[in-house]
């Protein structure tokens, strides 16, 4: 296919379900999800701002697909605004465009893989969305996380998650235990990180991938 690099890529319609033939091609764009397999191009040109997600799943079911939304010039592993594996999968980021919008497949196999993109009105992030607006919360009491129309935005132990942070303010010098359940047959991440959080050089206990309940502790941490 000619669409194996960001300076070739094809274009395609919001919408319109296309077939991605992976075997055979070569492994030209960076991706902080997945391995570094083979993959192919494409973009939607947007003519203003969009919230964006792309959808994409293997067609004979063998492997997992790689989805990445990347902004103009599509090229360094920098313009990735979000990536996610799985099969299916999808990808989504807030407000991109006007302008071009890049979607870099890949699969953990030799396969094809179906690729749509579709496009929703800009939102605005819910409060949970970043660290920077993070609500509070209170010890000792289940909450309930909605992850729906969240973005991969906290820098923690593990890219490719949706996610959300809270903060939590001590009065005293402490250990914290935070506990996370998923859903059945899901997987998650779960950190406890010093202010500002805003790299993964605050992060003081994390894991990803353990059976539910997922337990992080943190000793001594600082009021």
């Amino acid at each position: 296919p000619a669409n194996e690099t960001c300076g070739t890529a094809k274009t395609i319609q919001p919408g319109v379900t296309e077939l991605v033939p992976l075997v055979g091609t070569a492994a030209d764009v960076a991706t902080k999800c997945g391995p570094s397999t083979s993959d192919l191009v494409y973009r939607v040109v947007l003519d203003a701002p969009y919230d964006v997600r792309a959808y994409a799943s293997t067609v004979d079911g063998a492997g997992s697909a790689v989805v990445s939304l990347r902004k103009d010039p599509c090229a360094g592993i920098e313009t990735e605004v979000a990536c996610f594996q799985g099969n299916p999968t999808s990808a989504f980021a807030r407000k991109l465009g006007p302008g071009p919008v890049y979607v870099a497949v890949k699969a953990s196999a030799p396969t094809d893989v179906s690729l749509l993109v579709t496009l929703e009105p800009p939102t605005d992030p819910p409060a949970d969305e970043t660290c920077a607006s993070a609500p509070p919360l209170a010890t000792n009491v289940d909450v309930p996380i909605d992850l729906k129309d969240h973005a991969d935005d906290v820098k923690t132990c593990v890219s490719g998650l949706v996610d959300a942070a809270y903060a939590l303010t001590l009065d005293q010098p402490s250990d914290v235990l935070a506990i996370l359940r998923v859903s059945q047959a899901d997987y998650g991440a779960l950190s406890i990180q010093k202010p500002p959080c805003e790299s993964k050089d605050g992060v003081v206990g994390c894991k990803v991938s353990q059976p539910s309940p997922m337990r992080v502790a943190a000793h001594g941490l600082p009021k």
